[in-house]
């Protein structure tokens, strides 16, 4: 299992992290991802490669004033 926020999905294999955002419906333009406690810069989601076990946080922006 690899788990986003509250909710788990089943791990299907190598898959790096962008494209598993995209895939489960947890990519946003304006948000920030850290990957087991550490937080990943968006040109390094396609390096890494999620791993069943994984705990994965994202944190939409909003604009506020």
């Amino acid at each position: 299992m690899i788990r986003v926020n509250d909710y788990e999905f089943a791990y299907k294999g190598e898959e790096d992290l962008a494209s598993f955002l995209l895939r489960t419906g947890h990519y946003s333009p304006f948000m920030v991802v850290s990957l087991n406690g550490t937080f990943l810069r968006r040109d390094d989601w396609s390096r890494y490669i999620v791993k069943d076990g994984d705990m994965i946080r994202t944190v939409d922006m909003i604009a506020g004033g």
